[in-house]
C-alpha cells in the first residue's frame, strides 16, 4: 500500500478523538483548518472535526510534505490569510520542524517537550502577533502549550 493510502491504526483513532474533545475544550477552534490529502490525516480530521465548530476545511495536496517544515510554513502564508487561528494537519517530521522552527519563546517545558518528540496527534499551539499569516516568520511565535495523546491519557482526559 502506497504511504498516501495509509489508514490511522485504532491508537490514531482514540488519540484523534482526545486531541479532539482537548481542542473544543480549549476553546481554541480554528477558523480553518488546511489538511494533507493522505487517508490517514482525512480520516484525523473526520474524527477532530465534530470537535471544532464549524470551520472552513480545505485539503492541500502540498500538505503531503515530509521536510524541514519551510513547504508548510509556505502553505500557511499563502493559505491563511488573516484568519485569527489556522490548524494544520500534516506529517511529521515536517510538523515538527515547523512548529520548532515557529516557536521562538514559550514556557521551557513545553518547548522541550516538544524538541524531545511530536508524536501522532500532538497539537502545538502557537501565538504570534502579525496581523496576517504572510508576516510570520522563523521564531516568530510563542509556544503556549504542546499537549500529546499520552498527557491527555495521564490527567485522565
Amino acid at each position: 500500500m502506497a504511504d498516501i493510502d495509509r489508514p490511522l491504526a485504532p491508537r490514531g483513532e482514540k488519540d484523534s478523538r482526545a486531541i479532539g474533545r482537548f481542542i473544543r475544550d480549549s476553546g481554541r477552534l480554528p477558523g480553518l483548518v488546511l489538511c494533507s490529502p493522505a487517508v490517514r490525516a482525512r480520516q484525523t480530521l473526520a474524527l477532530i472535526e465534530p470537535h471544532l465548530g464549524a470551520p472552513e476545511v480545505r485539503v492541500v495536496q502540498s500538505l503531503y510534505s515530509f521536510g524541514d517544515g519551510s513547504d508548510l510554513l509556505a502553505i500557511a502564508r499563502t493559505e491563511g490569510g488573516r484568519i485569527p487561528c489556522l490548524m494544520l494537519i500534516g506529517h511529521n517530521p515536517s510538523m515538527a520542524r515547523l512548529a520548532m522552527r515557529l516557536s521562538g519563546s514559550g514556557p521551557t517545558m513545553a518547548l522541550a517537550a516538544m524538541a524531545r518528540g511530536y508524536p501522532t496527534a500532538g497539537l502545538a499551539v502557537i501565538t504570534f502577533d502579525r496581523p496576517s499569516w504572510a508576516e510570520i516568520g522563523d521564531g516568530d511565535g510563542r509556544l503556549d502549550s504542546f499537549t500529546t495523546p499520552t498527557h491527555l491519557d495521564a490527567a485522565g482526559s
